[in-house]
């Protein structure tokens, strides 16, 4: 295919994917636009991301007790 016809096919591509895209013919490259989100949006992906975070800190800190609270009692027995 040569570079003609190859641009042809990813315009064609992009219209009918109907993409925010536009194509730089000097570099040669696809320029893909994106959509700004809304400050309600980018707030729920905020603390989507923070609850994962502290889901997961969490659960270090539970394990880390808990084997600390096994360690404890190992030293304690007696034979």
């Amino acid at each position: 295919m040569n570079p003609e016809e190859a641009e042809c096919w990813i315009v064609n591509l992009i219209r009918n994917a109907r993409l925010d895209a536009k194509i730089d013919s000097k570099l040669a490259h696809v320029v893909m636009g994106t959509q700004p989100l809304s400050p309600y949006q980018q707030l729920v992906e905020k603390i989507d991301s923070l609850s994962v975070r502290s889901e997961a800190l969490q659960s270090l800190i539970e394990r880390k007790l808990k084997a600390r609270t096994q360690d404890i009692r190992w030293g304690a027995q007696e034979f």
